[in-house]
């Protein structure tokens, strides 16, 4: 997908990721910046074109998609929200943090109002973009354990242990220093 620049807020880029409601206009999106911090951004307004921008964990988008939680729970799990007010261009867009407690309920989801439709594209985008990720930071004493473990698992093919640890491989994946277990 092309990168189409939506924001800059405090100086970090928010590319489009997904679009999740639309209606004329992107209503609920999904946006990612140069670090893959994901930020759901809902239009509160359409004809001034203001927006929620809420940095949040990508699990918290997964269970908003999948109606685990409602889309108001989903902007109340944020730490950081900011209140978008764009324009023409990016760079004259207006920005300011908002604590959740400040925002109008008129500028919300309703409470108790879940996304209630997932279709195949929604799923593509979990299964491919919203997989559960646990990041470890990996030591010398770490390395040198692998280092061994790996020699364990070449010389010893009868172990049923080692064996076990070879399936493992079916359920999880190593991308540079993050372990990514995909729930889907």
């Amino acid at each position: 997908m092309e990168n189409i620049l939506c924001f800059i807020i405090n100086g970090k880029n928010l590319y489009l990721e997904k679009n999740i409601v639309i209606f004329d206009i992107p209503l609920l999106f999904v946006c990612i910046d140069d670090s893959k911090q994901r930020y759901l951004v809902l239009c509160s307004d359409s004809e001034e074109l203001r927006y929620l921008v809420a940095e949040l964990d990508s699990n918290v988008i997964k269970d908003m998609i999948l109606s685990k939680i409602t889309m108001k729970d989903a902007f109340k799990t944020s730490s950081k929200i900011w209140e978008v007010e764009s324009h023409d261009e990016i760079e004259d867009d207006v920005y300011k943090v908002i604590n959740f407690i400040n925002i109008p309920d008129s500028d919300l989801p309703e409470d108790g109002a879940y996304l209630d439709f997932i279709n195949d594209d929604l799923k593509k985008y979990i299964n491919n973009c919203l997989e559960v990720t646990f990041s470890f930071s990996i030591g010398q004493q770490t390395i040198q354990s692998i280092a061994i473990l790996n020699k364990l698992i070449m010389n010893n093919t009868d172990n049923t242990f080692i064996k076990d640890i070879r399936n493992m491989d079916k359920q999880y994946t190593i991308k540079g220093e993050k372990l990514c277990m995909n729930l889907a």
